[in-house]
C-alpha cells in the first residue's frame, strides 16, 4: 500500500490513547494522531514518526550503538525530542525514498538539529558512509595485505568493492583511495546541486574531514 497514502489515513485518525512513557527515554511523542496502525496484519507507522524514532534509536539505545559505534555521542536537539516540532520540519524538507542526514553540512556533527539535517537519496548517504571508519586500524580505505607485505587501498564504487591497488606505505594507499573518493564524488553533484546549491562543496568538505595525514 502507497506510504503517502497510509501516512494520510493515520493523520485523519484521532489519537485514543496517551501515556507519558518517553521515547528512548527522550523523546515525547505529542501527536494528536495515531502514529502506528495495523494493515494487512502488520504494524505501520507515519514515515515521520519512524524517522523520529530511529534517530532517538540511534542516539540513545546501547544495543544500537553497540552494533554501530559510530552513532555513540550522538544527540538530539531539545526542539525534536519533541515530536510535533520534528513534524513540521519533516513536512517542509521530506523527499519521498530519501534518507536522514545529519553530518554532510557540518563534518563530524553528532546532534540531530532542523539547522544542519537534511534529506539524501540512499545511494549518496551509502556513499558518505563508507568514509567511516569501522573498526580499521590503518587509515580510510587501507588494509595491510599480508601475502604480498603491502598496504591496498580499497573503495567502494555503484555497490562493487574496487582494489585501486597495492603500495609500499599506508600514506601510499590512503591518497589513492581519497583521489578516487574525490573523482566519484562529482558523480554525485547533480543530486547535491538539487539539494541546495552549496550541498556539493559540503560534500567534498566532508570527505576531506576523513583524509588523514600521515
Amino acid at each position: 500500500m502507497n506510504r503517502r497514502y497510509l501516512d494520510e489515513v493515520l493523520e485523519s485518525t484521532p489519537r485514543i490513547r496517551f501515556d507519558n512513557r518517553k521515547v528512548y527515554g527522550v523523546g515525547i511523542n505529542d501527536s494528536q494522531f495515531q502514529v502506528t496502525m495495523w494493515c494487512n496484519n502488520q504494524k505501520v507507522q507515519h514515515s515521520a514518526y519512524a524517522t523520529w524514532k530511529g534517530i532517538l534509536q540511534r542516539c540513545y539505545s546501547n544495543k544500537f550503538q553497540k552494533n554501530y559505534p559510530t552513532y555513540a555521542g550522538c544527540s538530539i536537539c531539545e526542539e525534536w525530542k519533541l515530536f510535533s516540532n520534528f513534524l513540521k520540519w519533516w513536512k517542509t524538507n521530506f523527499k519521498e525514498g530519501y534518507q536522514i542526514d545529519k553530518d554532510i553540512t557540518s563534518p563530524g556533527n553528532k546532534v540531530y538539529s532542523p539547522e544542519l539535517c537534511v534529506f539524501v537519496p540512499p545511494d549518496l548517504n551509502g556513499f558518505v558512509t563508507d568514509c567511516e571508519a569501522r573498526g580499521n586500524i590503518y587509515a580510510i580505505g587501507v588494509t595491510y595485505y599480508k601475502p604480498r607485505g603491502k598496504f591496498r587501498a580499497r573503495i567502494w564504487d555503484d555497490g562493487k568493492l574496487i582494489t585501486l591497488g597495492l603500495y609500499d606505505t599506508e600514506k601510499e594507499a590512503h591518497e589513492s583511495w581519497y583521489e578516487r573518493k574525490i573523482s566519484i564524488a562529482h558523480k554525485f553533484k547533480p543530486i547535491c546541486d538539487d539539494i541546495n546549491e552549496s550541498f556539493f562543496n559540503c560534500l567534498l568538505m566532508k570527505i576531506e574531514s576523513m583524509r588523514v595525514e600521515l
